[in-house]
């Protein structure tokens, strides 16, 4: 069985717990080797010609990547794709997904309401706006820490659930998982 090398770039902590514990499981069952790398953390010289490298892998003995990034105050997500794409011109517009509005959206958006009910947070019907601050100020003092309450909200994590709750983790899983 040949594996394709997946690279997923991501901005930090808390993205990269997420795509480790939510997507990297997924994938890994379809014949991929991924990788989960934070970027924010590299120069923007040192991500250009990593993912130069992947594209002669790619050609070679097969490695793809996905380049993520949240959002935040940009007013829609091709203007996003094009900020990132100048700083990391050698990551392909196609290769982005935009993150709305925080990853932080996305851990509560997996969470249904009798989990919300039972962990005694509010349940919104829609995921979309939550920032990482709105999140952070929806956990509950009975966890010692905020990385304690994102860790219990990915152990309840349901995609069926979340697709319906975040529209850019939607379009995510129909084009990746």
């Amino acid at each position: 069985m040949s594996y394709v090398r997946l690279f997923i770039f991501v901005e930090g902590d808390d993205d990269e717990r997420f795509f480790n514990t939510i997507v990297k499981p997924r994938l890994a069952r379809s014949d991929y080797l991924v990788e989960v790398r934070r970027y924010r953390e590299e120069t923007p010289k040192w991500v250009n010609k990593f993912i130069k490298s992947i594209k002669g892998m790619s050609r070679s003995i097969g490695a793809d990547y996905i380049f993520t990034g949240d959002i935040d105050s940009m007013p829609c997500v091709t203007a996003k794709k094009k900020k990132l794409q100048k700083e990391y011109r050698n990551v392909e517009a196609d290769k982005i997904i935009v993150i709305v509005k925080e990853i932080e959206s996305w851990y509560i958006a997996g969470v249904d309401k009798p989990c919300c009910k039972r962990l005694r947070i509010h349940f919104k019907a829609s995921a979309e706006n939550i920032c990482k601050e709105e999140l952070y100020s929806l956990k509950p003092k009975r966890f010692d820490s905020t990385v304690d309450f994102m860790i219990e909200l990915l152990k309840n994590f349901d995609i069926t659930t979340a697709k319906k709750r975040n529209t850019s983790f939607d379009y995510f899983v129909d084009k990746h998982l």
